[in-house]
């Protein structure tokens, strides 16, 4: 879908049967499961600015959003997100998604909805009329989050289902990236890690304990600067061997006394 100018909206699609021509009637037949997807994703970038801003700073505000299946948001911040204040920040992501609040949508004039505290994106453009979505509370004052968005959103924070991060860095001077998933991604990407944890229990007959994940690191780690030392040791070796392979007796002969055996 695309919104050229203020008014006229444009669905892009695929012409899978049949022929195009003007007086024609044609299907249009929405992927709903994708969606969906989008959906939650929509919703989830609201919270997530709105952790954002709650853990980071009010300084914090978004530089862009790609909504699509695996990637949510892009901000101004300029430093990067340790790993403790993801993690706090995921898990009140995550309740908000459990306190099942509801999404209300609503039009109003662009400067009475500015006047009540909704979030606009820096440099974009609005028209007289603006759309509004409203998490929680529905009066604007008490709201969890209230922006301008023109965007597809669940009915309630529950249909998101879940939130993980997968990566944060940067993208730019003073402007960083977060990718996470949610809804069927979580679930996806669940089932992923612990089929990886059943790989690691079979290997070791027994399921992992973190004390034990932890010591096979170390050992891992160990081995390869033991493994590192020894490689540089070799290569000196080899050096060594070809050197007096190769111009042993030339060395010895500048002196006058080399002879070869």
């Amino acid at each position: 879908m695309r919104l050229p100018v203020n008014g006229l909206i444009i669905h892009v699609g695929e012409m899978v049967e049949g022929e195009m021509a003007v007086g024609k009637t044609a299907v249009l037949q929405v992927d709903n499961s994708r969606r969906a997807d989008i959906r939650r994703n929509h919703t989830a970038t609201h919270i997530l600015h709105r952790e954002l801003r709650a853990h980071l700073g009010t300084h914090v505000t978004q530089a862009g959003s790609l909504v699509v299946l695996d990637r949510l948001l892009t901000f101004a911040h300029g430093q990067a997100v340790g790993k403790e204040t993801l993690a706090a920040i995921e898990r009140d992501i995550n309740e908000a998604i459990l306190a099942n609040m509801p999404i209300t949508i609503r039009h109003m004039g662009q400067k009475e909805a500015i006047d009540a505290g909704a979030m606009a994106l820096f440099g974009e453009k609005y028209g007289d009329i603006v759309r509004t979505v409203n998490i929680g509370n529905p009066k604007p004052q008490d709201a969890y989050s209230f922006e301008l968005c023109g965007g597809l959103h669940v009915s309630e924070t529950g249909e998101i289902g879940a939130f993980r991060f997968v990566n944060e860095g940067a993208v730019a001077a003073g402007v960083r990236r977060v990718e996470a998933v949610t809804g069927r991604g979580v679930q996806a990407l669940v089932s992923e890690r612990f089929d990886l944890l059943d790989r690691v229990a079979q290997a070791n007959t027994h399921w992992p304990e973190p004390e034990t994940v932890d010591a096979v690191l170390a050992d891992s780690r160990s081995l390869q600067r033991s493994w590192s030392g020894y490689s540089g040791k070799r290569r000196m070796v080899s050096l060594t061997i070809c050197w007096a392979n190769c111009f042993g007796e030339r060395g010895a002969g500048a002196g006058g006394t080399g002879k070869r055996g």
